[in-house]
């Protein structure tokens, strides 16, 4: 496992040591009983090393892009999106440093990103010399409609 990285299907172990699936099952399920740390999923076990490292990771693409969906992850990981939730539920505002859409509680956001948004739309309404609508400013400066209509308005 620790040369996997913390994440090993039973498969490639049964395989590896030529013997029949139940028993690496078998084994699996007993070593988990003996160390609380592990995990079963899908057919994968799983260590706290490699969630904290998958946490690191997320982190690493959220903060690249601005906003990460947790969908667009399980692609990524071969993960449940269960899973996933669970990993980000965990360490959000530890590892992982941003906030969950309040629209939808699958895609996680920066602070930057919805700071940006504020300062965008704050700049062009203080501009305006008339009513605007909040739909035209977002088409005109290209802005994430869902974050004007939540969090960036709040």
């Amino acid at each position: 496992m620790f040369v996997n990285g913390g994440r090993v299907n039973v498969v490639d172990i049964a395989q590896a040591l030529n013997v029949d699936l139940s028993h690496v099952e078998t084994a699996a399920k007993d070593l988990m009983k003996t160390d609380s740390s592990l995990q079963f999923v899908l057919g994968q076990l799983i260590s706290a090393d490699y969630v904290t490292s998958l946490a690191d990771e997320i982190n690493e693409k959220l903060q690249e892009k601005g906003v990460v969906d947790i969908s667009d992850m399980t692609v990524v990981f071969d993960l449940p999106a269960d899973f996933i939730l669970g990993v980000v539920g965990s360490n959000l505002g530890t590892r992982i440093h941003g906030q969950r859409d309040l629209s939808n509680p699958r895609v996680l956001l920066t602070d930057w990103l919805i700071a940006r948004h504020r300062a965008i739309l704050r700049g062009a309404l203080n501009a305006s010399s008339r009513p605007v609508s909040v739909q035209s400013l977002v088409k005109e400066h290209s802005l994430n409609e869902r974050l004007t209509s939540g969090q960036c308005l709040s």
